[in-house]
């Protein structure tokens, strides 16, 4: 076979498949087309009810060493480690995603309540934009609940779904549905009962599930060694920007509530010195007046050793006092125009007594005998323990106290072996985890044997 036979024959099976595909391409032409339209049809369904991820972004500037507190303090309290932009950095970003500032975020944007004009298929969500009226409760921590807002020509309703209660209301008058007190009120969207009238669905969710909601909206990010980058990730682009508002207010709120507490401290401490400097005058003037008593003369000897060794005392007291002063005042004049946010915060220590359960809720396994003998007890229920602390006592703690996610398990005996099976089993609701004197050999020490 020479190379132009060799050619032909290559080109005429190329050829034929070619002829093949479109044959194949043909006869299944529907059924391509078909397919081609589902995906069609399903991703325009997909991208119709995915609601849109809008970024909101801000910076903030965080303190350089010399314009904080802290340089200043490190003179007076002889810091052993210099000052650290990451430790800074950290320390702001715990702060800003506290419980404490995003609660008043919260309560200022009413982020527990929900808004949507009820559909045929489905509600339709309403953003803070497009409300024609806004709900406010009595109670500024309300418990959760779904009520229908009926707006018509006749009379305006509002139902409790979960108590099957309901009542007529008049725009911007309080009234009573069951024991709560609500106020409904037009907003700048309503333009008219035939625009804005029918029905809607307005729910209350619980203040930690909406704590939990917003802090994950919020990223916080170092971009500088003195810069955070902030950015708000939701549906609605103008509710980022108020919710980006009223953080960096409460953020700001909170450093000058630290700035004046601690403003009334030193203040406080200064007056407490002058006081002991006019005790000190009063002795003087004190013991002046026994030596004329006594000698019915001036004793010169007499007052210049009392004199001398007064002024050695007040001497060294008012170089002190000036030294306390210059840096207290140096102090107060950052404190005007700076955070003090490096100053941790007190923990709030949380015991649960456990005496008449203490066997059954800290023991890790369920047994008939102990150290030979015939062990009655109920036990066992350190799981049902560890469910309690994880599910209702840390966001009971966290629903009314102003608490920070950094937490630590403390236990000894019993309550040390349960604080092991936690660091073993439940890693991840506690930071630090301290058992004293835990008792390993429970159960013929099964938690060294299965861990």
């Amino acid at each position: 076979m020479n190379d132009y036979e060799k050619f032909d024959d290559d080109a005429l099976s190329i050829l034929d498949i070619v002829n093949e595909f479109k044959v194949l391409f043909f006869t299944n032409i529907k059924t391509i087309f078909l397919g081609f339209l589902a995906i069609f049809f399903l991703t325009g369904f997909y991208l119709y009810n995915t609601p849109k991820q809008y970024v909101s972004y801000a910076k903030i500037k965080v303190l350089e060493e010399q314009e904080t507190s802290a340089f200043v303090l490190e003179d007076m309290l002889d810091f052993s480690s210099g000052f650290k932009d990451k430790e800074l950095l950290n320390n702001e970003i715990e702060i800003i995603t506290s419980k404490n500032i995003l609660e008043q975020v919260i309560q200022e944007l009413s982020l527990t309540h929900s808004y949507a004009r009820v559909g045929v298929l489905n509600n339709e969500s309403l953003s803070h934009s497009e409300r024609p009226f806004s709900i406010k409760l009595g109670s500024s921590i309300a418990s959760s609940g779904q009520y229908i807002v009926s707006i018509l020509k006749g009379q305006n309703t509002i139902r409790d779904v979960d108590e099957e209660k309901s009542t007529t209301f008049t725009f911007g008058k309080n009234f009573l549905l069951g024991v709560d007190t609500f106020n409904i009120s037009k907003t700048k969207f309503f333009n008219s009962l035939e625009e804005n009238g029918g029905e809607y669905a307005f729910n209350v969710s619980s203040a930690y599930s909406a704590f939990q909601s917003l802090k994950e909206m919020i990223q916080l990010n170092p971009i500088t060694d003195m810069v955070l980058g902030l950015s708000i990730k939701g549906t609605n682009p103008l509710l980022n920007e108020k919710i980006i508002e009223s953080l960096l207010k409460a953020y700001d709120a909170d450093g000058k509530n630290d700035s004046k507490l601690i403003s009334e401290g030193t203040s406080d401490f200064l007056s407490e010195r002058i006081q002991l400097i006019k005790g000190e005058i009063d002795v003087i003037e004190s013991s002046l007046s026994e030596i004329r008593k006594k000698n019915d003369f001036i004793d010169i000897s007499s007052i210049n050793s009392l004199f001398s060794s007064q002024m050695i005392v007040s001497n060294d007291m008012t170089f002190e006092i000036e030294t306390q002063t210059l840096l207290a005042n140096s102090f107060l004049s950052k404190l005007d125009s700076q955070r003090t946010n490096e100053l941790l915060p007190l923990p709030i220590q949380v015991g649960i007594s456990n005496s008449e359960h203490r066997t059954r809720d800290l023991t890790i396994s369920k047994i008939k005998t102990r150290q030979g003998a015939v062990y009655n007890q109920e036990t066992g229920g350190a799981e049902d323990f560890a469910r309690f602390i994880e599910e209702e006592l840390i966001p009971h703690m966290e629903a009314h106290y102003p608490l920070s996610s950094y937490r630590t398990l403390i236990g000894h005996s019993y309550a040390g072996l349960f604080t092991l099976h936690m660091l073993l089993n439940h890693s991840g609701v506690f930071d630090n985890y301290i058992a004293i004197d835990p008792s390993l050999d429970w159960d013929n020490q099964k938690l060294l044997l299965h861990s």
